[in-house]
């Protein structure tokens, strides 16, 4: 933020850098009240629904499906370059279905396997 400011002061001058410094600021606490609003909300999600999330959590930790959560099957589901930990998350009531999605196409596209639009 502070760098966008020295930008703009830069470029316009230090009354409307000052204007431009206290707007970005309000956008950047009302963007941070919201990410806490969300985050509050997800947890108190959680908790509502804490042994149905765990349940759901332990059978997609579970690959064996032998009731234990073996040291392998705990290290793929909480690697971070595993489907398995986004999964996991959305299981636990911290990520949407539709965030994974969109988590899911921007890795895709990232790694150049994306479907051009038919034209």
């Amino acid at each position: 933020l502070m760098t966008s400011v020295k930008m703009m002061k830069a470029m316009m001058g230090a009354r409307e850098a000052k204007k431009f410094e206290k707007e970005a600021k309000q956008e950047l606490k009302k963007m941070l009240d919201a990410q806490k609003t969300d985050y509050d909300r997800r947890i108190a999600g959680y908790k509502r629904n804490k042994d149905a999330c765990d349940e759901a959590a332990f059978k997609l930790m579970d690959f064996s499906a032998d009731a234990k959560i073996q040291l392998e099957e705990f290290l793929a589901t909480f690697n971070p370059d595993s489907d398995k930990q986004l999964e996991l998350l959305v299981a636990l009531g911290f990520v949407t279905a539709g965030e994974k999605h969109q988590q899911d196409m921007a890795q895709a596209m990232a790694n150049g396997h994306y479907r051009e639009c038919a034209q």
